[in-house]
């Protein structure tokens, strides 16, 4: 195992053997949050015992900071000060100081970037690898780190945003499929309000469902799916209309009807449906201003057990093909193979 140690003291050893598909000597935190869409955090509280030392700027707790702003505009804006900052630093080197005038450039147009994710990844990597490339000030050296955890969760959440069409589902990876993760990047970027009930559904919700039989569990949800009908507002024009939810039922039903088995990909499709049906129920019921809470997160946590089921599932097939295990706990997803190259091949980190 390599170890990588700069001048400033900062120890971290190389990150393959826990992240397999990241390139030989990686050391980058933010390369391995933006290759499983994760937090930030998440990498790092993974990688920390390992990998980083108790030093490490990028796991000081003012860096890892979850209130920050991740809007680009508020970034660009703080960025400008710690450009400033690293400008005036003594000793930098030619080579450096180009560096960092190429990092500022980057940061005055993140805001109006054609592909934000990517253009806020690449800054991410760009600003670590300046961090870890010399010794600078204690207090410098957590200001950059803070930034390049504001600058990964951009990124993994403007590339969540894409990709978000209403559903959970459509964020979750097979590492991380908690609603409250992955739809909390969209709330830190505006894009959900803070009080959609699937940032923060209660345990008393979840807990009763673990260890509940899957079998159970969906047949629990289609008894309930076929007396709800009726129930169901009818929204119209929203994602969780009563029509859509009755179309996506039914498009459930007719694919089980041939003879699905669910541990194969398209079973694994099929629970994902069932998913944000679920999903849907609760959304429908919560823009119909139902009182019912119960009921509300009841659907919630069903669709984060199917899900469970999905990762399952999806893990198992991976298995059964022979395929090695490459994520920090489960399968990778191709997306986030592709998203981590395309953050490579930008500017200023190309």
């Amino acid at each position: 195992m390599t170890t990588f140690t700069t001048s400033a003291a900062i120890a971290r050893m190389g990150f393959t053997p826990t992240a397999p598909l990241c390139s030989p000597g990686d050391n980058l935190v933010s390369a391995v949050a933006l290759h499983y869409e994760t937090p930030y955090r998440i990498a790092a509280e993974t990688l920390r015992s390992e990998h980083l030392q108790d030093n490490d700027p990028g796991i000081d707790a003012r860096a890892l900071d979850s209130e920050a702003s991740i809007w680009r505009a508020d970034i660009a804006v703080d960025a400008e000060a710690l450009v400033h900052d690293l400008e005036g630093a003594r000793p930098v080197s030619s080579d450096m100081r180009r560096r960092i005038e190429t990092i500022g450039h980057a940061f005055r147009t993140l805001p109006y970037a054609v592909r934000p994710a990517v253009q806020a990844g690449a800054l991410a990597m760009a600003l670590e690898e300046t961090l870890l490339a010399q010794a600078w000030p204690r207090e410098l050296a957590l200001d950059m780190a803070a930034l390049v955890v504001r600058l990964t969760d951009c990124a993994v959440g403007e590339e969540k945003l894409v990709r978000y069409a209403g559903y959970s589902a459509d964020v979750a990876t097979p590492l991380v499929i908690e609603p409250g993760v992955n739809l909390g990047f969209l709330a830190r970027l505006g894009a959900l309000p803070s009080t959609d009930p699937r940032l923060n559904v209660p345990e008393e919700h979840l807990e009763p469902l673990l260890d509940r039989p899957f079998h159970l569990v969906v047949a629990d949800f289609l008894f309930r799916d076929c007396a709800c009908d009726p129930d169901l507002v009818a929204l119209p024009g929203s994602r969780y209309s009563r029509d859509t939810l009755v179309k996506l039922g039914a498009s459930f039903r007719s694919t089980t009807e041939r003879g699905v088995f669910f541990q194969s990909d398209e079973g694994a499709g099929c629970l994902r449906t069932l998913a944000c049906l679920a999903e849907g129920y609760a959304m429908n019921l919560y823009h119909g201003a139902s009182r019912n809470e119960n009921e509300i997160f009841g659907y919630l946590a069903t669709s984060h057990r199917l899900l469970t089921d999905w990762r399952d599932v999806v893990g198992g097939l991976r298995a059964k093909n022979g395929e090695r295990a490459r994520e920090i706990g489960d399968g990778v997803t191709p997306a986030g193979t592709t998203f981590l190259r395309d953050c490579r091949a930008a500017a200023p980190y190309v």
